[in-house]
């Protein structure tokens, strides 16, 4: 079986519906720095208060502020790498028993690790852009479950059988406090490894992927880019009908890569 990179892991999530290829600004911007500003809230003053005691430079610090401190210590720690270890492990075994459980089976058996390790509602927040504040609140969780359900539609359908591949976590590294960069690769026997950089948020007491890159390029801000223009000719309600369409072919089989053997 070989692998292509773009449809393997967060790439692999939204195949590209639009011919015409997404301005190049938006594929390239940080979308870490994107969906920190579309889903945080603003600091209270005593949040703002706090953060500022963090950055005063103390003679017990040597002059680095505490914040700093904080982010060397915790680039040493590992915290998120186990989310994308889980993943990682749940799709060698489903890639491994793929005959044996087929699509439904294959789907059942990601389902809750899929759901577990992503965070969908930001990630829907922040490439449906502008229109998700035009939505009611029962659209918004309509097009959570079914951002959610195509996810998992598409692992199931593209990791369906297995010929030696391994997962190998490379690095995990803080970003601005909030965020954690996880650099995994994927050793492929008779083929060019692949390198991914997962990027993960905390949400509550756990780490959750928000975005996924490979070669550079954002899967979160070309989807942005791709909905967008969906959106804008289709509407809302034709989204949704995409995505429906997506699973049913993912169903069928009729998304698999053409480039897989």
């Amino acid at each position: 079986m070989k692998l292509v990179p773009l449809v393997l892991l967060g790439l692999s999530l939204f195949p590209v519906w639009v011919s015409a290829e997404p301005p190049e600004s938006e594929v390239q911007k940080p979308s870490v720095e994107a969906v920190q500003s579309e889903t945080t809230e603003a600091q209270t003053p005593a949040q703002e208060e706090s953060q500022a005691t963090k950055q005063q430079v103390t003679p017990e610090n040597n002059g680095q502020s505490a914040t700093q401190n904080n982010e060397k210590v915790a680039s040493t720690e590992v915290q998120a790498t186990p989310v994308v270890e889980k993943l990682n492990n749940t799709l060698l075994e489903v890639m491994k028993r793929g005959k044996e459980l087929g699509y439904q089976g294959r789907y059942a058996f990601l389902a809750p690790v899929v759901k577990e390790v992503y965070d969908f509602k930001a990630i829907s927040k922040y490439v449906l852009g502008k229109h998700w504040n035009t939505l009611s609140l029962e659209q918004k969780q309509n097009f959570i479950e079914k951002l959610t359900e195509y996810g998992i539609a598409a692992y199931a359908s593209q990791f369906s059988d297995y010929a030696g591949e391994q997962f190998k976590i490379l690095s995990e590294e803080p970003f601005r406090n909030r965020f954690r960069v996880v650099k995994s690769i994927l050793e492929v026997p008779e083929d060019e490894d692949v390198n991914f950089v997962y990027i993960l948020r905390k949400a509550g007491d756990s780490w959750k992927i928000i975005d996924v890159r490979y070669d550079g390029v954002s899967d979160l801000a070309l989807k942005r880019s791709q909905f967008t223009e969906i959106l804008g000719k289709e509407g809302f309600e034709g989204l949704l009908t995409k995505l429906d369409e997506k699973i049913a072919n993912y169903a069928r089989g009729k998304n698999k890569s053409k480039n897989k053997g």
